[in-house]
């Protein structure tokens, strides 16, 4: 086709249609507004209370298998998955039927995310969507070129008007392929009237072309202290676990689980169907404790304006840690998802307060949409910790405790300086003598001879171990190491010393002019544990004070953290570095209190925690130096292992770039790109009516601008498709061509403007 035919069609076709510059995957919704505190339930779950479309009038949709290779609402590294994969084999070309009546509704082609994606609307507002496609039917792929060559791009995202591309049920609309990312397959979504995906197995025709026999499985089983008092095993940081299996269907755990506090509690399981190995989500889970349900989630639909809530869904601090995908049983403050049987935040979460102490059973039961089931059983003991003190006297040692009706073991270990291991010894309190409020031990206190004391209580749950250290390690060196981390909302701080303590460390936490003493407790003799709510503090700026008697000598160290409070109703700016950086916060920025800090790692700054998804995200202003103000300077963000550019040089406002991270929070940095992308491996053929020609492209700074190409042959602009993954660009297709030589020139720019050009000569004969 010539460049003046391309160009007159395309701007006829963009005549008939809305051209959409920015249309969203997971479009605007009612929902997308703030939500009231008295009635977000209703506005949450409302949408999604009747199916709103006859399931029996679908077809399912391609010729190339029935068999399915992701499930609906999987993971997704920034969503939930919209739809279901159907398998094609590994190769491209099978036909994409139209799953009902209606019209091409949206015509979409990019590099990135869906490749190639058609949505047809139907006739009672619903829509299905194919994407990753290899190219569309013949009348949709004319009118899609037209309007690439009218806006001289690759990447379109237009909504042609209703009684233009109309289809009938079984139609053929496209082809499938492998475009955006991913191997080949068909990716294949339903939506209501408002864009949200709603699962296709419960459309009839996918529910009976899908043979799904296998139910559910567990593999790991955790618990999340959600409070600085909480302690799973004794620990307050997060725990999991492997699980056995016992049959088909049946799981347990055979490892003790001490709780004491509040918790939520998280799976790792999979799915899957009948003849296919890909794992997916589990589609329904329920909580039930000793017999009563106190938690079920559903994947029946997605909120489409909150898909990316899955960093709720899941616990993220797995994710990214690399242990696995561990899916919530409890519902986190700020979740809007409709999944929970209209439960409000903190719904599921496990507080053994409320419990009686002792033994209690915690089963989790995971099904599919077939009804599949599998169940886990963790039995937990839930108790508090016993608490007793160590003193001695010129008689020997006595243990006191204020819950001594629950006590019902002491443990006393000795060991002297030339052994490496306690001798143990157990004693019931029936057995020892009473005294002032506590229990005289038969044992002969001696200055050379370490003594450790644990209680252990009815329910088989042990004290923190209580110590009289000997006067052997006087004289030899003493010091003091200090190392704190956040998790959740309290700070966690561990004390070692390569000698043991004498007595117990002091340790407290002063901000603002006023101090705080953090109680602690002892993992062994030379190290320590102390937990602090971080919403006890008022201002940013902390020192952590520890002073501890080892050695025979006094030692102290100091520790200073800047934590700067940013909590959802309000707005923040914060600067650091003199201003060398400074991050706005707006109200609804964040889902819950965050406490926010900012590190400087050479040329770049990081922002933690990485861990915790935004709500409305960031704005970001870096300063420029003068050295760097050009065109080709760019702010990056690295989050989630992830590159990007977020902000360019503007010389309107030379001092700073500014950008805007989303999502979550990770490493800001600089850049200068002076170097073009490399274009490699040009390869043409031609005849009188077919060109085809591809080159390799990459640009492993700032990221090869898919926007960026102007390819032509002579004065003709041709379009072609890049594949960012594979770092190809190609065309093949008819096109007219005179006898002669003629000339393929390729022009191509990164996402800072630097330029890359290469031609390449070719002959039609005569």
């Amino acid at each position: 086709m010539k460049r003046g035919k391309q160009v007159l069609f395309g701007l006829l076709a963009t005549a008939c249609v809305v051209v959409v510059l920015a249309l969203p995957v997971t479009p605007t919704t009612p929902g997308d507004l703030p939500i009231r505190d008295h009635d977000w339930i209703e506005e949450v779950y409302a949408p999604f209370d009747s199916l709103g479309t006859d399931p029996d009038d679908y077809l399912w949709p391609t010729d190339a298998s029935v068999r399915m290779s992701s499930g609906f609402a999987e993971y997704r590294r920034t969503h939930f998955h919209a739809g279901i994969d159907i398998s094609t084999n590994g190769q491209r070309g099978y036909r994409v039927y139209a799953a009902r009546d209606g019209y091409i509704s949206r015509i979409h082609t990019n590099p990135y995310g869906y490749g190639k994606m058609l949505h047809v609307t139907h006739a009672d507002g619903f829509v299905t969507t194919y994407a990753h496609l290899q190219r569309f039917s013949t009348a949709i792929e004319a009118f899609a070129r037209g309007i690439q060559y009218a806006k001289g791009r690759y990447a379109i995202d237009v909504a042609p008007d209703r009684d233009l591309l109309p289809v009938r049920r079984g139609d053929v609309i496209a082809y499938t392929g492998d475009t955006g990312i991913g191997a080949p397959h068909l990716h294949f979504e339903v939506r209501d009237r408002h864009l949200n995906p709603i699962n296709p197995f419960r459309l009839a025709a996918v529910s009976r072309a899908i043979t799904d026999n296998v139910a559910p499985e567990f593999h790991r089983v955790g618990f999340i202290p959600l409070d600085y008092r909480s302690r799973v095993n004794r620990s307050p940081r997060p725990w999991n676990s492997a699980v056995a299996r016992h049959s088909s269907d049946r799981f347990t755990i055979s490892k003790r689980i001490h709780l004491d506090g509040a918790f939520g509690m998280v799976i790792k399981g999979s799915d899957r169907v009948t003849g296919s190995y890909h794992r997916s989500g589990i589609y329904q889970l329920e909580l039930y404790l000793n017999d009563s349900l106190i938690y079920r989630s559903r994947l029946d639909q997605v909120s489409a304006i909150e898909s990316r809530q899955i960093a709720l869904y899941y616990d993220w601090p797995s994710l990214l840690g690399g242990d696995g995908r561990f899916q919530k049983l409890f519902v986190e403050k700020g979740n809007r998802l409709p999944l929970y049987d209209r439960q409000p935040e903190g719904f599921g979460i496990i507080d053994t307060r409320s419990l009686p102490e002792g033994k209690h059973m915690l089963r989790v039961v995971a099904l599919d949409i077939r009804g599949n089931r599998s169940e886990l059983d963790v039995p937990v003991v839930c108790s508090r910790i016993p608490e007793i003190t160590l003193a001695s006297d010129s008689q020997g040692l006595v243990v006191h405790t204020d819950t001594s009706g629950a006590i019902e073991t002491l443990t006393v270990a000795t060991r002297t300086p030339l052994q490496t291991k306690w001798n143990d010894r157990s004693y019931r309190l029936s057995d020892l003598e009473p005294f002032a409020g506590g229990y005289r031990l038969p044992f002969t206190n001696r200055a050379d001879v370490d003594v450790r004391v644990i209680a252990g209580n009815r329910h088989g749950i042990s004290s923190d171990p209580r110590f009289l250290i000997s006067n052997a390690a006087k004289g030899k060196h003493a010091s003091l190491d200090l190392e704190r981390e956040i998790a959740r909302n309290y700070l966690i701080v561990q004390l070692f010393s390569p000698q043991p303590f004498a007595s117990s460390p002091e340790l407290s936490i002063v901000e603002s002019g006023r101090r705080h003493k953090v109680e602690t407790y002892a993992l062994n003799e030379r190290s320590v544990v102390g937990t602090f709510p971080l919403s006890q503090l008022a201002g940013d700026r902390l020192t952590l004070y520890a002073e501890a008697e080892t050695g025979g000598t006094s030692t102290s160290t100091t520790d200073r953290l800047t934590l700067f409070r940013v909590t959802p109703s309000d707005e923040r700016t914060i600067s650091y570095d003199d201003s060398t950086i400074v991050v706005f916060f707006a109200p609804e920025s964040v889902y819950d209190t965050l406490y926010f800090q900012i590190h400087k790692d050479d040329d770049s700054y990081s922002l933690f925690p990485k861990d915790v998804l935004l709500k409305r995200g960031i704005r970001v202003h870096h300063q420029v130096p003068a050295d760097r103000r050009a065109d080709n300077t760019g702010l990056f963000l690295r989050d989630d292992g992830e590159k990007r550019l977020i902000g360019r040089w503007d010389p309107g406002n030379p001092e700073f770039i500014t950008g805007e991270s989303t999502r979550l929070l990770g490493d800001v940095w600089l850049m200068r790109d002076t170097v073009p992308p490399s274009l490699s491996s040009l390869r043409v053929s031609a005849t009188r009516s077919h060109l085809r020609f591809s080159f390799r492209i990459s640009d492993d700074r700032a990221g090869v601008d898919p926007n960026g190409f102007r390819i032509s042959v002579g004065e003709e602009v041709v379009i072609a498709e890049y594949d960012p993954y594979k770092r190809l660009v190609h065309y093949e297709g008819k096109h007219s061509l005179d006898p002669g030589t003629h000339q393929l020139s390729v022009h191509a720019t990164d996402r800072l403007g630097n330029a890359a050009a290469v031609k390449r000569s070719f002959s039609i004969p005569r």
